[in-house]
């Protein structure tokens, strides 16, 4: 029989779990103070209250586990594998460049290196996937719903040049 240890990123889960509770706490308060058993903020209080009191229960019974062996590695290959890491990676980039490059470039971007990297069907097959999508996302956002889209700095710039 082993010995239970702590699950990779188990004790940051839990006192992030007391942390936000207490923020909810405090947060609940601010609503109405706790002036009587009728005011608007009681029952936000009192969740708040039972999920601080089970959240401390859960980080008290995780300190007493031993750590688990190695816990950068074993947190990196539980919580953040490759798979996840480079969809994170992916989803950082789209967002830092949609404002320069706009909707259609990022997106189209996004699509192609993650299908090309995950459903590695062939770098033709990925953009022709990726194309198709964004037709039809442009199409019911932009055409059907009316959404504007970013269009991007950088293709502004360009039209300032041809002037």
């Amino acid at each position: 029989m082993s010995i239970k240890t702590r699950e990779p990123g188990e004790l940051v889960f839990n006192v992030l779990l007391v942390l936000i509770s207490l923020f909810l706490l405090y947060q609940s308060y601010q609503i109405s103070g706790f002036s009587g058993l009728s005011s608007a903020g009681v029952f936000p209080m009192a969740a708040s209250f039972i999920m601080l009191v089970a959240a401390m229960f859960s980080l008290f019974s995780c300190v007493q586990l031993p750590p688990a062996k190695n816990p950068i590695t074993s947190f990196i290959s539980h919580i953040l594998p490759r798979p996840v890491s480079i969809m994170l990676f992916c989803v950082t980039l789209f967002a830092l460049i949609i404002e320069g490059a706009g909707f259609l470039i990022s997106a189209f971007l996004f699509l192609f290196i993650s299908l090309n990297l995950f459903y590695q069907k062939g770098w033709k097959t990925s953009a022709l996937v990726a194309a198709v999508t964004l037709a039809v996302v442009y199409f019911i956002f932009r055409v059907v719903f009316l959404v504007v889209l970013p269009e991007g700095i950088w293709l502004e710039s360009f039209e300032g040049l041809g002037k």
